[in-house]
């Protein structure tokens, strides 16, 4: 049996934080399907822990699903998708 390697996603997206809109509720990093959203050290402007992207090809990267977008409640992460 041979080990397959982990094959790099056709769609990859952009992720941009807005850390200032950020309340630290991190659904965000609960429902990303690669995990490649974490939450980071620093404190922002409210006094939360905004998530960060960590990205470590080819197995945790952005594929663009969107639901990062879709579940965060204060409109604070755009993903744009990229080729």
């Amino acid at each position: 049996m041979s080990e397959q390697k982990a094959k790099p996603p056709k769609k990859r997206g952009k992720v941009t934080i807005d850390e200032k809109r950020c309340k630290g509720c991190w659904y965000c990093i609960e429902y990303c399907p690669t995990k490649v959203l974490q939450v980071s050290e620093h404190l922002n402007e409210k006094g939360y822990h905004p998530p960060k992207l960590v990205e470590e090809p080819p197995n945790k990267v952005c594929i663009a699903c969107h639901l990062c977008e879709l579940y965060c409640p204060d409109f604070a992460i755009i993903v744009e998708e990229i080729k």
